[in-house]
């Protein structure tokens, strides 16, 4: 058999065509069938008014609460309008007469490909904690930090705002320090040998770790195909598979004492003839799990088995508590060849604002990813790149200290709240989850609670299955130990 059909006996196939913006998704029969009874129109009940369907906490004012009732309305509104136009009407053709014209009543359709897409919560606890202005508020519900970028990035990052080569969209790709430093970046995590990829060929800048997950997504699997996901998750990631047309099915992460586990046969379960891709984080959002060596061999097998592409996200990969396995999907077996790896700057070297990632992949799915990122963002920040190269390449990138100290603000959680609150720890990352459900209140309710005693923290309703509704979720990024020494007299005041 040559190398090329090796390959092709190998390598999952890239998808034929990369035009995603023209189909039409229609949401699933049972998600119409609740939005279409919701009685639309209908104010909820007093008691219904703290956390909405989403998780959407309500400031206490009442205009705040009216406008965010009266969009969740408007939301309903338009949804129902479209799944109500008939099929054979003028709006679901491509063409129409002068003569056609929408009732004046109406607006335009929106595209239904969004109608399963979700808020992730966190976007409306950020501004929920920002329009208190009151600093006091302990910001635990979004992934930010206070620990500063390598002093190399910082000191070029100013230097460049004067360089007029990177005040360019050239070049398409990223610049060449960059593409290099996070190749080499990548074959020494997944212990591949040197110059294991081409980085003209097989490396793509994009603007952050997310922008580069959706270009995989986008490239890698059609509408209707299956990406399997660990529950909970972070949702951002499945609303990509879905604005992609995918369908996320889940392997369950099972809490205990001592952190999470893979659920091996919900893995199995997950399978299917549509599965397509496989999309994988270690350390995992929101849980902090790390797959230890038997779950990373699981996830691999399966993913060989499925014949899918492995999208391993790798923004926090080195973000590891003590004894924490340091794994790679690019360290087994048969997945070097159907894996693609997207990093990001903002987790592991603190550079959120560069908006700078990367994309690594098999030279089969090479050309397909670098049409849709050059399609998608057309370039990412050009002041950001040679400050990103220069974290990569640098020996003191802090990665360790910074590791070392957020796991101290993680342990202090743990050690605080436990045993009157069911913690599960993290083995790594940036956040740890809170189980609700033996209290018998929901996730949107405990962070309501904890919002009147100044504590900001997401639910986690949307991240996977509906049993993650259940957890709350505290990033301990962004809070030194002394501003976090009140967190259990407040969290006893929040549920006495």
């Amino acid at each position: 058999m040559g190398r090329s059909a090796k390959l092709t006996a190998l390598v999952p196939p890239p998808r034929a065509h990369l035009t995603r913006f023209h189909g039409i998704f229609a949401p699933n029969a049972k998600l119409r069938a609740q939005l279409t009874s919701s009685g639309r129109g209908k104010r909820p009940p007093a008691d219904e008014e703290s956390t909405g369907a989403n998780g959407d906490h309500r400031c206490p004012d009442e205009t705040r609460r009216s406008m965010t009732w009266a969009q969740g309305c408007l939301n309903f509104l338009c949804f129902n309008r479209i799944s109500a136009v008939p099929s054979g009407s003028w709006a679901h053709t491509q063409t129409a007469t002068a003569g056609d014209f929408m009732p004046l009543s109406a607006t335009p359709a929106l595209a239904q490909r969004t109608a399963l897409m979700t808020p992730i919560g966190v976007e409306r606890m950020g501004d929920a904690a920002d329009g208190l202005r009151n600093p006091r508020v302990l910001r635990l519900e979004n992934l930010d930090t206070d620990l500063l970028p390598p002093l190399p990035a910082l000191e070029l990052t100013v230097s460049e705002v004067r360089n007029d080569d990177a005040n360019s969209y050239l070049p398409f790709f990223g610049h060449d320090r960059l593409r290099r430093a996070a190749t080499r970046l990548v074959e020494r995590n997944g212990g591949l040998a040197s110059e294991h990829y081409d980085w003209r060929r097989q490396c793509f800048i994009s603007a952050g770790g997310l922008s580069g997950i959706l270009n995989a997504v986008l490239a890698l699997i059609d509408p209707g195909d299956e990406v399997v996901l660990t529950s909970p998750t972070y949702v951002g990631l499945i609303n990509r598979v879905k604005l992609a047309g995918g369908v996320p099915r889940y392997a369950r992460m099972l809490p205990g004492p001592t952190g999470w586990r893979l659920d091996l046969q919900s893995l199995q379960d997950a399978l299917s003839p549509k599965t397509r891709a496989f999309l994988m984080m270690s350390p995992s959002m929101p849980t902090g799990a790390v797959f230890n060596r038997e779950e990373w061999k699981a996830v691999c097998d399966a993913c060989i088995q499925a014949n899918a592409w492995m999208i391993y996200d790798s923004a926090m990969e080195r973000i590891l508590f003590k004894d924490a396995p340091r794994l790679n999907p690019l360290q087994f077996p048969g997945m070097a060849e159907r894996t693609v790896t997207v990093g990001a700057a903002s987790k592991e070297y603190r550079m959120i604002g560069w908006r700078v990632g990367w994309i690594l992949c098999p030279l089969a799915a090479a050309e397909v990813i670098g049409r849709v990122a050059i399609s998608n963002v057309v370039c990412p920040v050009g002041i950001a790149q040679q400050a990103v190269a220069v974290a990569l390449e640098t020996d003191d990138d802090g990665i360790a200290s910074c590791a070392a100290t957020w796991q101290a603000r993680h342990d202090f959680l743990v050690t605080a709240l436990r045993p009157q609150f069911d913690v599960i720890p993290a083995h790594g990352g940036w956040s740890l989850l809170i189980d609700f459900r033996s209290r018998g209140i929901s996730g949107a309710e405990a962070s309501r609670r904890l919002m009147v005693e100044g504590v900001a923290a997401t639910s986690m309703e949307n991240w996977g299955l509906d049993e993650t509704a259940g957890f709350l979720r505290l990033v301990y990024a962004n809070e030194p130990l002394d501003r976090l020494r009140d967190i259990a007299p407040r969290f006893n005041r929040a549920f006495d």
